[in-house]
């Protein structure tokens, strides 16, 4: 009898505690949401933690899970993008004045744009135990990705026109990449508007400045540039190959004729001596990439080195392994920051 007594006895205590929690805390804790922000007119999400900051940092990706998108802090390899981006950032900022610095720097700039965190609401008996409730207002969200995808219309334009001189440089092949990488931002801002309002999206599309056709564009201009490669002891052409890797990897492609607007030069000069019974094999590179037409070397590549060896045909075999290592790693990462400079 006393065990059912007992029993009761912690029903009765708990029924107590829930309804005194719910007597204190907000609504939107216990309901989920809040009739202040209406689901037709807001994103919002309830998050829960031991903290403030996670309790916001929850609910943050609760309404970025309406997107599909993971929140994450995004390396930026792109420097002509990661201006594009942080000139975005500041929508995001601009509505995002209710959230804790600490969250700003592991949230992408996306997934804060017309987003606040509402209220927060600290449990009066569980000092570790936080609740917060953010909301998108869809009607800001709208403008502010309407405003984002007609601006990079209107640079994706701009790109557009000055390749239309016919003018085959690198110059007009960064603005035609730039354009391209423009365009698949805007068709992720499409995908996110086109959640947030349909209608506003589908009226946005413009199929002319979509990333499929530009590509296209690209790829025609590409043929017309070709870059001529030309290295000095590379029986093997494998030193030429890392070179030719690397354009192609940025969307050009090589030439065998050495009248070519664009070239490569490379000279290669290898030493080859005894060390302690060992061979060994010192290296010397002397690269550029050269408009023949200005007159100028505009990526200028020079590096030493020494590599060991059996015998001195593996010294020499292993000198150009890292000689092809080191033009794949260096001239791919100089070639596009090169092209990135370009068109801004």
């Amino acid at each position: 009898m006393s065990k059912i007594k007992f029993s009761f006895l912690s029903v009765l205590v708990f029924l107590l505690a829930v309804n005194l929690f719910a007597a204190r805390a907000p609504k939107w804790v216990i309901d989920g949401f809040s009739k202040d922000y209406p689901q037709k007119d807001y994103f919002y999400a309830v998050g829960e933690g031991t903290s403030k900051t996670a309790a916001e940092l929850r609910a943050i990706e609760g309404i970025a899970s309406v997107f599909g998108q993971n929140v994450k802090s995004a390396t930026k390899g792109d420097k002509r993008m990661a201006m594009i981006e942080n000139q975005n950032g500041d929508y995001a900022s601009a509505t995002a004045t209710s959230i804790d610095q600490t969250i700003l720097r592991q949230v992408d700039a996306e997934n804060l744009i017309a987003l606040e965190i509402a209220e927060t609401y600290q449990d009066e008996k569980q000092v570790n135990k936080w609740y917060a409730l953010a909301v998108m207002n869809k009607a800001k969200a709208t403008e502010i990705y309407t405003d984002l995808i007609e601006a990079n219309y209107s640079t994706i334009k701009t790109l557009i026109k000055q390749t239309e001189n016919k003018d085959y440089s690198l110059d007009n092949f960064s603005r035609l990449d730039f354009a391209v990488k423009l365009a698949l931002q805007n068709e992720f801002y499409l995908n996110r508007l086109s959640i947030i309002n349909n209608s506003v999206a589908d009226s946005l599309v413009k199929a002319e400045y979509q990333s499929v056709k530009i590509k296209g564009k690209l790829r025609d201009f590409a043929v017309n540039i070709p870059v001529y490669v030309n290295v000095t002891s590379d029986d093997d052409n494998r030193i030429s190959k890392a070179f030719e890797t690397a354009l192609t990897s940025a969307g050009l492609s090589t030439s065998k004729g050495s009248n070519e607007r664009y070239t490569i030069t490379c000279k290669v000069n290898f030493t080859t001596k005894m060390l302690k019974g060992r061979n060994f094999c010192e290296y010397t590179v002397d690269a550029s990439l050269n408009d023949t037409v200005i007159g100028e070397s505009l990526i200028p590549l020079s590096f030493t080195g020494r590599e060991g060896g059996n015998d001195e045909n593996q010294a020499i075999s292993r000198a150009k392994l890292k000689i092809a290592d080191k033009i794949s790693e260096t001239f791919t990462k100089q070639f596009n920051t090169y092209l990135q400079s370009l068109s801004m």
